[in-house]
């Protein structure tokens, strides 16, 4: 408060109303993941026993009403078009363009790459789905860096799915022709 008025040259109450503000925001953004962990913490440990099977109930508490899954995915829609985050989806392409250009010369291992149980169990299948998925990986992240320079973020929900659905179902056919 004293800062705004001595060196922005506020008065009290525009000083306040800026300040104010902005302790408000910068709280509840410091306060709501402590709270969120805390009460994810809570479920866990009232709801751990040696009798109940634990999946089954977290898949209950997280899944068991549709309705608030449906008004999370709204707003979480809302809040993509809405937000202006250009610059996430440039960095995010640049990166898919270098992991796609690196994916061919991946040698077959469990650490990185496309890891499926076909691929690990051939190098031919190793070899030729990281070939076409280096491809579809530099094409995504094209349209990404794209995406991101003309403001249509919604856009890179395909090339996404393409990433992610082409490579998988490529190793597949791979594995069930023998190779």
């Amino acid at each position: 408060l004293i800062m705004g008025m001595t060196r922005e040259g506020l008065d009290m109450t525009t000083a306040l109303n800026k300040y104010a503000i902005i302790t408000i925001g910068d709280g509840l953004v410091s306060q709501i993941p402590s709270l969120v962990i805390s009460l994810s913490t809570g479920i866990l440990v009232t709801k751990g026993s040696k009798d109940a099977d634990f999946s089954d109930g977290m898949l209950k508490q997280l899944f068991g009403i549709p309705r608030v899954l449906y008004i999370v995915g709204a707003v979480m829609v809302l809040l993509g078009i809405v937000t202006p985050l250009g610059f996430v989806f440039i960095l995010l392409g640049v990166v898919f363009i270098a992991i796609g250009n690196y994916m061919p010369k991946c040698k077959q291992n469990y650490t990185i790459g496309i890891k499926i149980p076909w691929t690990l169990a051939s190098e031919e299948n190793w070899n030729r789905t990281h070939r076409l998925a280096g491809w579809v990986w530099v094409g995504g992240g094209v349209v990404m860096l794209l995406s991101g320079f003309l403001g249509i973020f919604w856009l890179t929900l395909v090339p996404a799915i393409i990433m992610v659905a082409v490579p998988f179902i490529y190793s597949y056919i791979l594995h069930k022709k023998g190779i």
